[in-house]
């Protein structure tokens, strides 16, 4: 998966002022381009399992590249935000999955609570948590359960979930 237009260059503005915090901490030249070149692969393969070109970064690795970048800068409300990054896209698949089993899946609710009956049975939420609680490994675990659910649902035939239905 690679990134699309806006992530790349969101990836170039943080790139900037994490260089430049960077240079200006090793005593190195900030308009230097083959030093910042250097560091920025370097950075990118550290924080990317050895990915080191930007247009082979995936979601995840985004996640992790700007996060790198805002500490780097030292921009606060940038770490804010990207810490949390990969929990934060792992509960909108959740709720997009969610919405898909509502509308191939009619009768039932998917909502919230649907999803931690789920994980409450998997034990992968304690009973007085909430989805928010969960860390990003639980999430991807949920997001597999409902698209396996969601590929069960699509390959049955459309006569086998009307028997299913309680009217």
């Amino acid at each position: 998966m690679s990134l699309s237009p806006a992530q790349i260059r969101r990836f170039w503005q943080a790139f900037r002022p994490a260089w430049n915090a960077h240079a200006g901490r090793s005593s190195l030249d900030p308009s230097d381009r083959a030093a910042a070149e250097s560091w920025r692969h370097a950075v990118t393969a550290e924080e990317c399992n050895g990915i080191t070109s930007v247009r082979c970064l995936g979601n995840d690795d985004f996640d992790a590249i700007m996060l790198r970048f805002a500490i780097e800068a030292g921009d606060e409300p940038a770490i804010a935000y990207w810490a949390p990054a990969a929990e934060r896209r792992l509960r909108h698949l959740l709720r997009r999955k969610l919405a898909a089993l509502d509308r191939i899946d009619p009768a039932r609710r998917h909502g919230p609570a649907y999803l931690a009956g789920i994980l409450r049975q998997s034990n992968l939420l304690s009973p007085h948590a909430t989805l928010d609680d969960l860390p990003a490994d639980h999430l991807r675990t949920a997001l597999q359960f409902l698209d396996t659910h969601l590929r069960r649902l699509r390959s049955r035939p459309p006569a086998a979930l009307l028997e299913d239905a309680p009217f």
